[in-house]
């Protein structure tokens, strides 16, 4: 499969001694998601380094589809920022503690209308939880597993119940 680098919008979160990365991207596949990956390259000292990506040849649609992934990680050092490589080069994404997410409401990221979902794997509701509008349209091997809520209680319910 070929690998193309897209643009995004990042969060990084910290509870405990696990960092989970958010990305959201609108991509034009339909039969594809957004992807995260860790790089392989071992550097000293070690880092915290990502691509995302979309499949490069795929079934484009008329529009654009929002998509959104998290990935979970250990973290045992007190790291203060994720490595995000896009196609618009190296992004430095700030690790915020979760307990500041919750209480700074007026967060940029943080939306008050009561219009997004969390879909998750059909077999699995702990895999590929992703947050998503709820107009959009997902495959069908994921059904939806909590709201309409708002965009912040989504992403709580998402980092609690997801990848466990």
């Amino acid at each position: 499969m070929s690998k193309q680098l897209i643009n995004g919008k990042y969060k990084a979160v910290r509870q405990g001694n696990t960092i989970t990365l958010f990305a959201s991207a609108q991509v034009r596949c339909v039969d594809w998601h957004v992807k995260l990956e860790r790089t392989t390259d071992l550097v000293s000292p070690p880092i915290h380094e990502f691509f995302l990506y979309t499949k490069k040849d795929c079934l484009e649609i008329p529009g654009v589809l929002n998509d959104s992934i998290s990935l979970q990680f250990e973290d045992s050092d007190i790291w203060e920022s994720v490595i995000v490589r896009d196609a618009g080069g190296e992004q430095k994404v700030p690790v915020v503690n979760f307990k500041t997410i919750i209480a700074d409401q007026n967060a940029a990221w943080v939306t008050t209308s009561e219009n997004y979902i969390v879909i998750a794997n059909s077999i699995d509701e702990s895999k590929d939880c992703r947050v998503i509008p709820e107009d959009n349209f997902f495959i069908a091997t994921h059904k939806k597993v909590y709201g309409p809520d708002t965009l912040e209680n989504c992403t709580v319910w998402q980092f609690k119940n997801c990848g466990k």
